[in-house]
């Protein structure tokens, strides 16, 4: 029969799709993407994409005068960026006049010129008084940048291998980004600042150094540490690339020598490449130590008791007079749980939004019926429990993992279920 159409019957069934295909070539009737379904073998996964991305930019990554270079990660066919300099004076005079209001004008500016002295922005002669136009609508540079793989689906992986061995140690880069140069064959970031505020004169400058604002700092800095990992051949260096989550190392180790070992290597590793690990804590340093807690990839960490909770510290449990299904799920999803021992809470306030949408046919930002919001109000009254629950941070705690099997088992409702 091969790629024959028949047009003798036509029924009142086959007229959406024949108006979806209306305008398209006969051939490219068998082709799936016409129907929005792109076949793997000819189109690039997001993660081959991603590999590629960090293949191709850790190429021209090259280490100068004590430190990494690297250029900024351009999307390919990006669009032009546009001279904004009349945006940008205005937004300095602007943020002059909230700096000065507040009293930081002074802290700021003396903040800026220790960082002319460090090497960390650098001025630039261009131009100023060049063609300038107001455009509305511009693309901005983080637009025109790649991000590479999305970093925060690591945290998972990365928490259950800091829960796998008896003693746990983290630690982070001091000023990380700032620790990596960007190439001056890229001058796109800049800015502008006061040579002289009195006199109204103003400067250009360059940021020489990674900017932590940029879309693509997570990409470059993460490069730059997998290149230098792949340089040391050792067993530390292995295990530094999956510990690390942009500037926090977060590790564990078997026993007390392990823990020496990999703290000296690690810290002997990353200082070859510039970069200075500080803020290092373990569980068996706290140990009869006051009471303290630690930020661990979004939650707490008591390295004295070696237990895991929740942050949620950040969480209202106040709400306003005009209370929408946006201020719901704004506080619902305050609470970061990458691993999902809170699941049973935080499954609440997902069915009480999906109730409000299905019921009531509301805007986002549209007042609430009062049993919605009474039935809200209870589910943020018992978050004063979930402050209580803590879980292990080793997985098997006393327990002698050699003869022991773990059992998994779930099941579904009506309103939820778990995979």
């Amino acid at each position: 029969m091969g790629k024959s159409l028949s047009y003798t019957t036509c029924s009142n069934h086959a007229m959406p799709v024949i108006s979806q295909l209306n305008g398209s070539k006969i051939c490219d009737l068998w082709s799936l993407d016409i129907l929005g379904i792109q076949d793997p073998v000819e189109n690039k996964t997001r993660k081959d994409i991603d590999d590629d991305t960090v293949s191709f930019f850790e190429k021209p990554v090259k280490f100068n005068q004590g430190r990494y270079e690297v250029n900024l990660p351009w999307v390919e066919g990006h669009p032009k960026l546009l001279d904004l300099q009349f945006q940008s004076e205005k937004r300095l005079n602007t943020m002059t006049s909230k700096l000065i209001s507040t009293g930081k004008f002074d802290s700021y500016d003396k903040i800026l010129k220790e960082w002319e002295q460090l090497g960390i922005i650098e001025p630039v002669r261009i131009n100023i008084k060049g063609v300038t136009a107001k455009y509305e609508n511009s693309i901005s540079l983080n637009q025109c940048l790649a991000t590479g793989p999305n970093y925060i689906e690591m945290i998972p992986s990365i928490l259950n291998k800091f829960r796998q061995n008896r003693l746990g140690v983290i630690s982070d880069i001091r000023k990380a980004f700032l620790q990596i140069s960007i190439s001056p064959t890229d001058p796109y970031l800049l800015f502008l600042w006061w040579e002289n505020y009195e006199k109204r004169e103003i400067k250009i400058y360059r940021y020489c150094r990674v900017v932590f604002g940029l879309s693509s700092s997570p990409l470059l800095l993460m490069t730059t540490i997998y290149h230098q990992l792949e340089k040391e051949r050792n067993d530390v260096a292995v295990k530094l690339k999956d510990y690390f989550y942009v500037d926090n190392v977060v590790a564990s180790v078997q026993n007390e020598i392990d823990l020496q070992r990999f703290q000296t290597i690690a810290c002997q590793i990353m200082s070859k490449a510039g970069f200075e690990l500080t803020g290092c804590v373990s569980s068996t340093e706290q140990q009869n130590q006051e009471k303290t807690r630690c930020s661990v990839l979004g939650l707490l960490w008591e390295p004295n008791t070696d237990l895991l909770a929740c942050d949620l510290r950040n969480i209202s449990t106040e709400l306003n007079d005009t209370c929408s299904k946006r201020q719901l799920l704004s506080i619902s999803q305050k609470i970061f749980d990458p691993i999902g021992f809170t699941a049973p809470v935080t499954l609440i306030p997902k069915l009480i939004i999906q109730k409000a949408c299905k019921n009531y046919k509301l805007t986002w930002d549209q007042k609430l019926p009062p049993e919605i919001v009474q039935e809200f109000k209870n589910w943020l009254a018992s978050l004063e429990f979930l402050k209580l629950i803590q879980i292990p941070r080793h997985f098997w705690g006393l327990v002698d993992e050699s003869t022991t099997t773990l059992h998994m088992f779930s099941d579904a409702s009506g309103k939820a279920f778990a995979a």
